[in-house]
């Protein structure tokens, strides 16, 4: 299949996708358990069996067109695992692999599978990603709450099973942050399904820690992972096992090697994806260049002290809602990131996605993986993510191309209006030197015995 046939084929199966998933939004959990009766299978292999079927086909189908912005990582892929192979430092190619070394291995193997014939590069790459996103429905379906009930925990595995959004950035793109977004939602699932206990902090940590190893976003659910544990030592060893592994894993990285830490802690510690793309940053960029209100001062101040800015928002927003069950926390601080932060790559709109479709009600996970997925297509298969179709029918100067920027900015309000009402939603609000005193200055029992 030539590249452009493949290209039009993936778009057309993501579509079948979108259609798939509309129609497990608007079927009752008990019509598709029902279906699960009559084909005689099990729910939880249906589902998953369902979402590799989704995610496989479109990979083993599609080719990148050469001028497909997507090659970058596709290629750094290929650069990572040759000189992993080869015994070089990973890091002295920064800008190919900003993260902790974890994803690099599977590069590596899939580089020495290729080799041996085993299958195309492009391919065996996204077969780990692939993996952690149909076993993401499989979390789902077993998740219980506060609030989640067995008829959303089925609705939720059966959305993401088909959802064209994490199809998209896995199968077609290649990225991998369904990796890290699995380990989240399993740390959160752990203290929601398992009994308080050591074992149970540890294995949440051990969960956390893997998470952070793969891409560094899951630190920000550290806090709130722990504190669903009653008691201090518990929530100690989360904190502790959460940061061993990442820890463990420089440590071997560096010693199989024989090369420096520095390297690997400078690539992750400034890497901050497409800086200026999305949100505040964004919008103060073309203020400025539009001889708005704001100041060019106020922009520069903004970005020097972003990290700072987006730290102690996510801090904000945690403290808010640390009490509230897991699954809702977690949903608040991944969307204090979306609105804060100055660096952006649109495969970051899977993480949000399991714990929006678990923890909140079915319009608004329909309103956010609806504008969600139209913005990860417009910016593949019209503005050149896999395609560039807006050039073979405008030129530069037409409207449509130099208004490409704004293209991002409907997500991101709703992921401001998102924040604004789970926030507000939260006790915090309403009698917050009350919440304060019940939160941090008395001892905090589980209201009921969690399921399991």
């Amino acid at each position: 299949m030539a590249a452009e046939t493949a290209t039009l084929f993936s778009f057309w199966w993501l579509v079948g996708c979108t259609i798939l998933c509309a129609l497990a939004f608007a079927i009752p959990a008990k019509g598709i358990e029902a279906a699960c009766l009559r084909l005689r299978l099990p729910l939880p292999m249906l589902v998953v069996m369902l979402a590799l079927a989704v995610r496989l086909v479109p990979a083993v189908a599609f080719k990148l067109a050469p001028g497909a912005l997507v090659n970058f990582d596709i290629d750094s892929y290929r650069i990572v695992g040759n000189l992993l192979r080869s015994g070089q430092d990973v890091y002295s190619e920064p800008a190919r692999y900003p993260y902790l070394p974890f994803q690099m291995y599977f590069s590596a193997a899939a580089s020495w599978l290729a080799s041996h014939n085993a299958g195309p590069f492009d391919l065996l790459v996204k077969l780990p990603q692939i993996l952690a996103d149909a076993a993401i429905p499989a979390l789902l379906l077993t998740f219980r709450g506060k609030g989640v009930t067995r008829e959303r925990a089925v609705g939720a595995a059966a959305i993401y099973a088909v959802n064209p959004l994490s199809t998209l950035v896995v199968s077609v793109h290649g990225q991998f942050d369904s990796i890290p977004a699995f380990f989240a939602l399993l740390a959160v699932w752990t203290v929601t399904r398992r009994r308080a206990s050591l074992l149970t902090a540890l294995m949440a940590g051990a969960a956390l820690g893997l998470g952070i190893l793969a891409k560094s976003w899951p630190v920000i659910l550290v806090p709130i992972v722990a504190w669903q544990l009653p008691a201090w030592r518990e929530r100690a060893m989360t904190a502790a096992m959460a940061a061993a592994i990442p820890l463990a894993g420089l440590l071997t990285y560096a010693v199989a090697l024989g090369v420096s830490l520095r390297p690997a802690l400078d690539a992750v510690r400034t890497y901050s994806g497409f800086r200026g793309a999305w949100g505040y940053p964004l919008l103060l960029n073309k203020a400025v260049a539009h001889n708005l209100v704001v100041s060019s001062d106020f922009r520069d101040w903004t970005d020097l002290h972003r990290i700072a800015i987006l730290a102690g928002s996510i801090a904000v927003a945690t403290l808010l809602v640390l009490r509230r069950e897991a699954v809702f926390a977690a949903t608040v601080a991944i969307f204090a990131f979306y609105v804060m932060t100055p660096g952006w790559g649109y495969h970051y709109l899977v993480w949000a996605l399991p714990f929006v479709l678990i923890g909140t009600a079915r319009p608004l996970a329909a309103a956010y993986l609806g504008l969600a997925t139209a913005t990860v297509f417009t910016i593949f298969y019209w503005f050149g993510g896999v395609y560039f179709g807006v050039f073979n029918y405008f030129s530069a100067g037409d409207w449509i191309v130099r208004w490409s920027w704004a293209t991002p900015i409907p997500i991101w309000v709703y992921c401001v209006a998102m924040l604004a009402s789970l926030l507000f939603e939260a006790q915090a609000w309403r009698e917050p030197r009350e919440w304060l005193r019940r939160s941090y200055w008395q001892a905090r029992r589980p209201e009921t015995s969690p399921a399991g």
